[in-house]
């Protein structure tokens, strides 16, 4: 599978990826793979903007080596639980499997709760009829990093 085989890559210091045409400007390859690394730290610390992570990683095998960092992975991680982190041997020592699959609140989006109940109307004139309502409303929840 086209994924265990990305997961066995190694970075390499030589460069992240190749430029397609040649340009007078710096190519973002010519970049140590650090430096690369040192600007996730900085893009999952400020927001915890995971969306754009998985974006960068698409780009390229190398781009998506670096977003595959654990040391990103982990900040994510602190950022989240901070005192609660623990440690990722039950997620096989990886922090980026614990970051998806130990529950946590999501900062990108919103929550929506639906709550229907039966409520009784009023009696009519003749004692026979009595209506029912149905009612139902929704409660939209929006968590935020800070």
């Amino acid at each position: 599978m086209l994924i265990d085989g990305l997961d066995k890559l190694k970075l390499s210091k030589e460069g992240l990826c190749e430029m397609e045409y040649e340009q007078r400007m710096t190519h973002i390859s010519c970049l140590p793979v650090e430096l690369i690394i040192y600007i996730l730290h900085w893009v999952v610390s400020s927001d915890l903007d995971l969306r754009s992570l998985d974006m960068f990683a698409m780009v390229c095998k190398g781009f998506y080596m670096c977003a595959r960092d654990e040391r990103v992975w982990k900040k994510a991680c602190l950022k989240v639980w901070g005192l609660n982190l623990g440690n990722a041997k039950k997620y096989g020592s990886s922090w980026r499997r614990m970051m998806i699959e130990r529950p946590h609140i999501l900062f990108d989006g919103c929550y929506i709760s639906k709550v229907t109940y039966v409520r009784p109307g009023e009696q009519g004139l003749d004692s026979f009829y009595r209506p029912f309502h149905l009612v139902e409303y929704f409660r939209y929840i929006r968590f935020f990093p800070n």
